[in-house]
């Protein structure tokens, strides 16, 4: 992945960029559409970020419709990246993806009682430090 990976995906009415942060975080941008015929897409971003990613905000700002399908591929992609190690955050929820996570129950999972609603890489960083240090 370069500085800048711009317009993964490439659904019509979908898209998403990925960039670096640092030596081992990255953010994921997801734009317009999250829905079953893009989801796919949103899961082919991410598998395309680079080995030794340890961090990855995957930001839902700009996320302008979501459906069941696009809320699945935000829980799956959360849990798939606890798997292989990797601290993946969903962050700036849309009106739309927010209702749709209220709506099926799953708001909770994507964001828990008192996890902070904006951590950077930075942060997430300082906490395994300090964690690793006790």
């Amino acid at each position: 992945m370069d500085e800048t990976d711009a317009d993964l995906g490439g659904e019509l009415g979908f898209r998403a960029e990925a960039s670096r942060d640092g030596n081992s975080s990255a953010t994921v941008r997801l734009y317009g559409e999250l829905d079953f015929a893009s989801a796919g897409a949103a899961g082919r971003a991410l598998e395309r970020l680079d080995v030794g990613i340890q961090y990855v905000v995957l930001d839902a700002s700009h996320i302008t419709y979501c459906d069941a399908a696009g809320a699945r591929f935000l829980l799956t992609a959360r849990k798939r990246a606890r798997t292989t190690g990797v601290d993946l955050v969903v962050r700036h929820l849309s009106r739309a993806v927010r209702r749709v996570l209220a709506i099926t129950g799953e708001l909770g999972a994507i964001c828990p009682a008192g996890a902070p609603t904006d951590e950077g890489p930075q942060r997430a960083e300082q906490r395994r430090s300090a964690a690793v240090s006790s």
